[in-house]
């Protein structure tokens, strides 16, 4: 739940109020892709139990994707962002090479410099 700070939304109308704001299911997957997933798939590191981190992985592969704009940029490239695997994946890719500038590195970079 979150606290009081987001959970309301200070509105300007009439009267002065405050709404409501309940947490969407975008946050949710927000929250499991980038705290709960990381989270157990370090704890199964840490205790070397590979199910454990299997496990993490087949989360990511069951949430839907993030929708930000490194995403929608290799979506413009014809690159498909099926699950949250998929969208973190494509989140390494850039910061990993594409803002590094190792494009020769990259499948992806190679692929769309043979094109």
């Amino acid at each position: 739940m979150p606290n009081d700070f987001w959970k309301y939304h200070y509105t300007l109308k009439d009267e002065p109020s405050f709404k409501e704001k309940p947490i969407g299911v975008d946050m949710i997957n927000n929250i499991i892709i980038n705290t709960v997933v990381p989270m157990l798939f370090i704890y199964g590191k840490s205790h070397q139990d590979q199910k454990i981190k299997d496990k993490a992985l087949r989360w990511l592969e069951e949430t839907n994707p993030e929708q930000n704009a490194i995403t929608k940029g290799f979506k413009m490239l014809g690159i498909q962002n099926k699950n949250a695997y998929d969208s973190q994946s494509l989140v390494e890719l850039k910061t990993q090479y594409c803002d590094l500038k190792r494009c020769l590195h990259c499948a992806v970079g190679n692929a769309i410099m043979k094109s």
